[in-house]
Formats: C-alpha cells, sequence, structure tokens
C-alpha cells in the first residue's frame, strides 16, 4: 500500500511509491471478513455475507465466471471497504472502534470514522473506502493505453471530495464494531486525518492472458521491465495477483474532525444502537429513553436537528427490527423536537404505532417472555457504566398484562434473581424456550454476572432455527465469553469439555493481530438421530456481542 498526501502530484510519482512500497503480506480468516461485513454500506443477506472470503480468493486467483466485458462488479464496492478497513487499521494501529456513517438526504457521506485508541490518547479519523475490480475482459476491449494509476486516481477524486465536504451537522451513526491489537503503551497516535482508501481487485486471467494489443501505460518511472500488469502480479505462490491500494490522507488541526463532546455523544448513541442490535425491547426503550433525556442539556452547539434525527433513525431501526414491546416516551421527543422535524417525527412514531398493532393481530400466536431485571433503573448504565443500580425482582407474573388482550397479543412474564456467581444462573426458561415447537415468538434474556450485566433475546427465525443475541453492559470479552459458554452447555448437554475457540482476526507481515474476536462450530448441525443433539454455530466479537445460531432437526428434510 502506498501513502500519499492529498496533492495533484504526477502520476508518475504515484506509480513510482507502489512500485517502492514493500508489498504487505495480510492474513485474514474468513470470520474476520464476515464479521466486518456488518460495517459495510449496503443491505446483504446471511448467505452472502459468508462468501465475502471466497470471493475475494477466487478473482486474485482468475475465477471470475464473465465472458464479456460487463462494466459493473457485484462486490467491488464490499470488497473496497472491508479491504480498506483492514489497511487503514494496520496503519493506525492500538484499540480502534469503527463506526459507519450513513448516507444522507443531500451531499455526500464517508464510509467511516474511526475512533483510535492508544496508550497516550484517542483519536478520530475520517475514511472513505474505494473498490474496483480489474477485469481481463474490460481490458482487452479497450481501444487505448489502460492505466491502472489512472483508474486508481479516478476513484480517488470522487473519495476525496466526500471527505472534505463532510457535513458533521448531518452526521447519522451506523453500525458499529470494535477491535483490539496489542501494542506498547508507549506508542503515541497519529493526528487527527481524513483519509481515502482506494483498492484495486485483480482478476488474474489479466497475468498472461490479455492481448498482444492491449497497451499499458508506459512513464519514466516504469522501467522497461514494469507494467500494471507487473504490478498486478502477486510475488507469494498462494494467489496470482495481489490487491494494490493507495492511501491519500491529510492531517488536520487537532480536534478538527470531531470534538471530544461528539465523541461523547456517539458513545451514548452507540449504547442505544447495542440495544437495538440486541433485540431486546426492554432494554432497548430504557436506553433510547435516558438518550432522548440528553439530547437537551447536549454540549452540542448547534446540533439539536441532528440529535433529534439521530433518536427518529434510532426508531426506525426498532420499527425494521420489530422491537415494539418498547415503551418510548414520545411525549417528551417531540417538545424538543424543532418545527421542521415534526412531520418525519410523526411519520416515524406512526410507523412505531401501526407495527405494535400488527404485532398484536397477528395470525400465529406471538409469545413474548422475559428472565430478567426490572429495566426502568437499567438507564443508570452504560457501556462503561457498571449496573449497580438495578432494581431486581424475584417476582414471577405469568398472566397476561389486561384482560382484554387478543389472545395473540398476551405478555408473559419470568423475573429471573440476578446471580453473581455463574453456577447460580438458571437457563431453564431458556432451554425450554429453544425445545418448543413454534414457529415465532422471542425471549428476552437478562442476568447480572460478577460486574456485569448480560443482555439480549432468543429469537425463532422458523421452526428449526434459532438466533440467540447477547450483549455484555461492560463490553467485558472474558465474561461474555463465560457466559456463552455456560449456554452451550445448556443448549448442549452431553457437552462437557472445554469449549474449543477459533481466533478470527486480520495482521499485515506477520506483525501482531488485530483481533476481531472468535468462533466455534465443532457441531454447526443437529444430529439426524438425537434431538438433544442440536447443531450450534457460535460467533463472539471482540466489543461485547455474541450471536449464537441453533439448529433442530428437521425430520422433513433428514435423510432417510
Amino acid at each position: 500500500m502506498s501513502i500519499r498526501g492529498f496533492t495533484d502530484r504526477l502520476l508518475g510519482e504515484q506509480a513510482k511509491e507502489i512500485q517502492q512500497a514493500k508489498p504487505r503480506y495480510i492474513t485474514i480468516t474468513p470470520g474476520s471478513l464476515y464479521i466486518l461485513s456488518a460495517l459495510v454500506g449496503r443491505r446483504m443477506t446471511e448467505p452472502a455475507r459468508w462468501i465475502l472470503f471466497d470471493s475475494l480468493i477466487d478473482i486474485l486467483n482468475g475465477k471470475l465466471t464473465n465472458l464479456h466485458p460487463e462494466k459493473q462488479d457485484l462486490l467491488a464496492s464490499t470488497l473496497g471497504e472491508l479491504i480498506g478497513i483492514m489497511l487503514f487499521c494496520q496503519e493506525l494501529g492500538g484499540d480502534i472502534e469503527l463506526i459507519r456513517l450513513l448516507e444522507i438526504t443531500e451531499g455526500k457521506m464517508p464510509d467511516f470514522v474511526l475512533i483510535q485508541t492508544t496508550g497516550t490518547a484517542e483519536m478520530a479519523h475520517i475514511l472513505e473506502c474505494k473498490g474496483r475490480v480489474e477485469d481481463v475482459h474490460n481490458i482487452n476491449s479497450r481501444s487505448g493505453v489502460y492505466d491502472l494509476c489512472q483508474e486508481i486516481r479516478e476513484f480517488r477524486k470522487k473519495g476525496k471530495d466526500q471527505v472534505e465536504t463532510i457535513q458533521l451537522a448531518q452526521a447519522r451513526a451506523g453500525s458499529r464494531i470494535k477491535i483490539k491489537q496489542q501494542i506498547p503503551l508507549g506508542i503515541s497516535s497519529m493526528a487527527v486525518t481524513k483519509n481515502v482508501l482506494v483498492s484495486a481487485i485483480p482478476d488474474a486471467r489479466i497475468i498472461g492472458s490479455c492481448r498482444n494489443s492491449v497497451q499499458f501505460a508506459k512513464r519514466i518511472e516504469c522501467s522497461p521491465k514494469v507494467t500494471c500488469e507487473t504490478c498486478m502480479k502477486s510475488q507469494v505462490a498462494s494467489s496470482p495477483a495481489n490487491v494494490i491500494s493507495v492511501l491519500h490522507q491529510e492531517k488536520v488541526a487537532k480536534g478538527g474532525v470531531l470534538d471530544k463532546n461528539l465523541t461523547q455523544f456517539l458513545a451514548h448513541y452507540r449504547s442505544v444502537q447495542r440495544a437495538i442490535w440486541s433485540g431486546n425491547d426492554q432494554i432497548f426503550g430504557a436506553f433510547l429513553n435516558a438518550f432522548i433525556q440528553r439530547i437537551p442539556n447536549s454540549p452540542l452547539e448547534n446540533m439539536a436537528s441532528t440529535l433529534v434525527f439521530m433518536a427518529v433513525t434510532l426508531i426506525e431501526a426498532a420499527v425494521s427490527q420489530r422491537l415494539t414491546h418498547a415503551e418510548i416516551e414520545t411525549e417528551s421527543l417531540r417538545k424538543i423536537t424543532p418545527e421542521d422535524l415534526q412531520d418525519i417525527l410523526n411519520d416515524v412514531l406512526e410507523d412505531f404505532k401501526l407495527a405494535q398493532f400488527r404485532s398484536q393481530r397477528v395470525k400465529q400466536e406471538v409469545v413474548l417472555r422475559t428472565e430478567m431485571p426490572d429495566p426502568r433503573d437499567a438507564t443508570q448504565f452504560a457501556d462503561t457504566i457498571r449496573p449497580k443500580n438495578l432494581s431486581l425482582s424475584n417476582k414471577e407474573d405469568s398472566g397476561p398484562r389486561t384482560n382484554n388482550e387478543p389472545r395473540e397479543a398476551q405478555v408473559e412474564r419470568y423475573m429471573l434473581l440476578s446471580s453473581r456467581k455463574s453456577e447460580e444462573i438458571n437457563f431453564e426458561t431458556l432451554t425450554e424456550f429453544v425445545k418448543e415447537d413454534k414457529e415465532t415468538g422471542k425471549l428476552l434474556i437478562g442476568t447480572q454476572l460478577k460486574d456485569d450485566y448480560i443482555f439480549g433475546s432468543v429469537q425463532r427465525e422458523d421452526r428449526f432455527t434459532i438466533a440467540i443475541r447477547i450483549l455484555s453492559t461492560q463490553m467485558d470479552y472474558a465474561i461474555l465469553k463465560e457466559y456463552v459458554e455456560l449456554c452451550i452447555r445448556q443448549l448442549r448437554p452431553s457437552y462437557a469439555r472445554s469449549v474449543t475457540w477459533r481466533r478470527e482476526y486480520f495482521q499485515a507481515d506477520g506483525k501482531e493481530e488485530f483481533f476481531l474476536g472468535e468462533s466455534w462450530d465443532e457441531f454447526p448441525y443437529p444430529n439426524p438421530n438425537n434431538d438433544a443433539l442440536l447443531g450450534i454455530t457460535v460467533w463472539l466479537a471482540r466489543d461485547g456481542r455474541a450471536t449464537i445460531i441453533v439448529r433442530k432437526r428437521n425430520e422433513e428434510n433428514s435423510l432417510k
């Protein structure tokens, strides 16, 4: 990867830097791309996230199947963002929190804000990523000279406009992921920067398969033996081609991109966002209401519209995730909403009410159960605050909320005493919920484990697939891991030995790894002859999130 500033220097200098830069050897685990794909700015189905790693390798090995010069590529932008994230994190070092910036109605917005923490400071960085797949048929169809450096430069111009015209007053945060690199505490962080990282992913068929009529750019900086084809060729045996990336970087005054107040605000915003991801209606409602209460007292100047708009975005996300049992303080939000946003707020709140109504009138029975403390005092803690003020209850109320509610809307409640020790946690309700032969339903879970509060949800995807999402309030990886291992042993009782985790990471040149998390899939599919032996796949992310996919035996699809 070559690193250049935001200047309009001759392309020859870019070519020279690409050739002189020492190639970086990047190690990527398949699970790391799966985890990072949650950040990319495209809607994606679950199976598509699984094929990203193999797709990247196949392109570099010349396994594209197109026979004609198609102009568009299915994965170019997605791979550009994934590669850009990994390379830029390698450039920064330290603990890094990646935050997706959502597109705005007017103007352009960069892809990411990265909060970098080292032993000496915390810095914010803006990053726009561009990706392109270089295809042999497109090169063969050209009548003029093929110039890889010029192609990269054109992409760089588009990215430059996005980072230089960023409108922080309209910034809306999306998904987030935190990764960790163990580095000495004495290392200083970089200055605050604006960055554009362009990655060219060559179709390996270019190497040795271009027509004789194809002309590659020639510059003084490129010796007679060096062409674009030469730069694309890999120097390692694992694949014929290698990725070529150029990082354009501009340093800005300290605090010029994100000041401390905005960083503090994002911390509050992320705590609500984590609650959305968990699927836990009650915790989401508690966090969102605390977020709304902070808006009038926010130290951010001239940002009232942005803060309210972010709250509206959170409610929109809650509608899409069907968190319809959340209790939202809508009147408090109306009072602080500027007049020009009242119509938007009313539309979103109407959507939320409609989603609540639909959830009560569904034809199939939907049962919502809870085994967690009362969340009303849960607003006392967030990502970095310990939940000491939780109001815990040992009462059990399995009756409906009101007598006149329809049967489909009845809510069964199971309250679980908080536990300090892992052996005191009761998983009976969770295991019973998993065993039930139903197509829909959700179980809210929450318990205190040691000095952390673990919460989440258990949701049926269908009769045979159940998704469990779990969060650590403290983002304590060790405690979350302990809770997840307890879940594994409860869900698959015959599994008594220690859980062997597989590390998911990426690294450059064999240096310190960037650790994203771990995975476990020793038994991904259910035993065809024993209902009790469930199939289980687990992803444990470094930022204190875990996903457990449980698969039950499907007799209809079992081999006879």
